[in-house]
């Protein structure tokens, strides 16, 4: 099995102002999952930049996830790796 990354970093919206951190190594990685069926990365991410949210009470940079993976499988690219989200 092939899996095709997709890669929308530079086509999510973004907080006006905010920006994430470079981290200098990577210690872990994370891998989380919402049971939601109508979620996808442009929806994530207009919910995580605006204010408040379940995250940040004045938004967040963009979408607080590096890789976004549908139900479907298909995975969305949605920041650099090197980005501390």
């Amino acid at each position: 099995m092939t899996v095709k990354i997709v890669d929308i970093t530079d086509k999510l919206p973004v907080h006006k102002t905010k920006r994430w951190k470079r981290r200098t190594k990577i210690n872990r990685i994370v891998v989380h999952t919402t049971s939601s069926d109508n979620q996808d990365p442009f929806k994530t991410a207009r919910y995580h930049i605006s204010a408040p949210n379940h995250i940040s009470k004045t938004g967040c940079p963009t979408i607080c996830y590096h890789d976004f993976i549908t139900k479907a499988a298909l995975v969305y690219r949605c920041n650099d790796y090197w980005w501390r989200t």
